[in-house]
């Protein structure tokens, strides 16, 4: 089941899906917050296709828009992104869970920290 997110009357180009327990806002504006209650499957971001530094840059803007202890799953082609994704996360506090190389798709998990640098 989804629904579209309204605030004042207006449809947003955002999506809130509800089911299972667990809940996405998902949207352009920085101002919302995307949560993922009581659920353990991460916060999905495609950046298949974009150049270093993008999809770096995307996952910091995703990550801001976290709660502490959600983890985010960021999918990219830049084969730079491996070493990007491993010094961001030494030097951010968040963590690297976890990194895989699937046919070119590099997938890097990271959860975010309550304690960031």
């Amino acid at each position: 089941m989804s629904y579209r997110y309204v605030r004042r009357g207006k449809p947003l180009s955002s999506t809130c899906i509800i089911g299972f327990g667990l809940i996405y806002f998902l949207s352009q504006s920085p101002k919302d917050v995307v949560v993922n209650l009581e659920c353990d499957d991460p916060v999905p971001l495609d950046t298949k296709g974009l150049n270093c530094p993008m999809p770096l840059l995307k996952a910091k803007q995703m990550l801001n828009k976290l709660v502490a202890g959600q983890v985010l799953l960021v999918e990219s082609t830049d084969a730079g992104s491996v070493r990007d994704f491993q010094v961001f996360a030494t030097q951010s506090g968040h963590v690297l869970l976890n990194q895989t190389d699937e046919a070119g798709v590099y997938k890097h998990w990271l959860k975010k920290s309550d304690r960031v640098t």
